[in-house]
């Protein structure tokens, strides 16, 4: 499995990281992070999703990042990432991105918000 990450197929790569991700093989971890400026912004989220599951010590600095991710499917995994590992965003960022193009974005930007209010 851990091979296919070196596929030539970008969704070939998401599912094996993903794939790794639900089989909990946190040995290849360090091989997963490298993917994290792929060309494919699924292959970034599997990467974002991989490392808030499995490493989540290493997630915030790239889930932090990844907010300025210029695909909304990767800024919208690092605000669900941030969430998964309780961290403390920098809530203006995160309150920047209410005002988002993407719907989903926008929403996952609303519950980061909200979970943190309650």
């Amino acid at each position: 499995m851990a091979g296919y990450v070196h596929s030539n197929h970008a969704l070939l790569v998401m599912e094996a990281i993903d794939s790794l991700r639900v089989l909990r093989v946190d040995a290849v971890a360090a091989t997963v992070r490298t993917l994290y400026t792929h060309a494919s912004p699924y292959v970034r989220a599997a990467v974002l999703r991989y490392i808030s599951h499995l490493v989540p010590t290493d997630a915030p600095p790239l889930l932090v990042a990844a907010l300025d991710d210029p695909h909304p499917i990767v800024r919208s995994e690092a605000l669900d990432g941030l969430d998964l590992i309780d961290f403390a965003a920098d809530e203006p960022r995160v309150r920047a991105l209410l005002l988002d193009e993407d719907d989903a974005v926008r929403e996952a930007a609303h519950w980061f918000i909200k979970r943190r209010e309650a």
